[in-house]
Parts: structure tokens; C-alpha cells; sequence
């Protein structure tokens, strides 16, 4: 696979990973059960809501304006989503609430990616409604077996 040279954070792992064998694990071990847990939409963005008043509660700014001071408001630090989003109101260009949405928007965005790639495993057994009974019949099925 090439490599784009103008990305440094690949070009750094390329060069890590160089001459090491590449395996894709394209199928889940045999002796493995995967169960997938379906929420609606409405609870992810309320728990993603809760968790970034909790981390703002908790001094999620001052890390934000120490990892700057620190390390450089250019720093790949920077790039991450929650920090790129309140490094603009510590700059005083943006304010919580505008940060907050832009945070939840950027955390809801990769819930989406991530839900699309697990759905692709044929071998996840998604669960919704009642997952402690689908749970449990499913690995009292799965320990039968095997």
C-alpha cells in the first residue's frame, strides 16, 4: 500500500512499521461470541451530551489551554475533535455552547463510522429491546457448543 507523504502522522507509522508482516483478521476466532448492542440515535447524543458536561465539570478547559501552552496550539494534539473545538474558546473565538454542539456533532460523526464498520462483521449478533434475554440465550447456546 502506498503511503501519502504528505500525511507525517502515516509516514511516521509506515516507517514504525516497516518490514513488519501486515495480517488482516477478517474473521472473529472460532471460540469467540461477539454481541453488538443496538441503541437509538437519541441515547447515544444524550450519553455524548452527558459525558462532555461531565469532562467540562471536571477542567476540561484548563487541559485544553495547558496541552496548548504546552505543546503548541498547531500540535496534532490540536486535532482531535473535543480540543480543536474548545481551543477556540480558549482563544475566546467561539463560545461553550458553539464548542459543545461542534464536540457532540464530531463525536456522533464517528459513532456513525464505527456502527457502519461493525455492521459489516457478519459474526456480531446484535442485540436491541431486551438484550439481557437475547444475551443469555445466546451464550447459553454458545457454551453448549462449544
Amino acid at each position: 500500500a502506498r503511503v501519502d507523504l504528505h500525511n507525517r502522522r502515516r509516514v511516521i507509522r509506515a516507517l514504525e512499521t516497516a518490514g513488519q508482516a501486515r495480517r488482516k483478521r477478517s474473521r472473529v476466532r472460532e471460540d469467540a461470541l461477539v454481541l453488538g448492542l443496538t441503541l437509538n440515535k437519541e441515547v447515544v447524543r444524550a450519553r455524548v451530551e452527558q459525558r462532555i458536561n461531565k469532562m467540562l465539570e471536571e477542567g476540561f478547559m484548563d487541559e485544553v489551554r495547558t496541552i496548548g501552552e504546552r505543546f503548541g496550539w498547531d500540535g496534532s494534539a490540536m486535532d482531535v475533535i473535543g480540543y480543536r473545538a474548545f481551543k477556540e474558546v480558549v482563544m475566546g473565538r467561539k463560545t461553550v455552547e458553539d464548542a459543545t454542539a461542534e464536540f457532540v456533532r464530531g463525536d456522533m460523526m464517528l459513532y456513525k463510522k464505527q456502527v457502519t464498520w461493525f455492521k459489516r462483521n457478519p459474526q456480531i449478533h446484535w442485540l436491541a429491546g431486551n438484550v439481557r434475554e437475547q444475551a443469555d440465550q445466546l451464550v447459553s447456546a454458545f457454551v453448549k457448543y462449544t
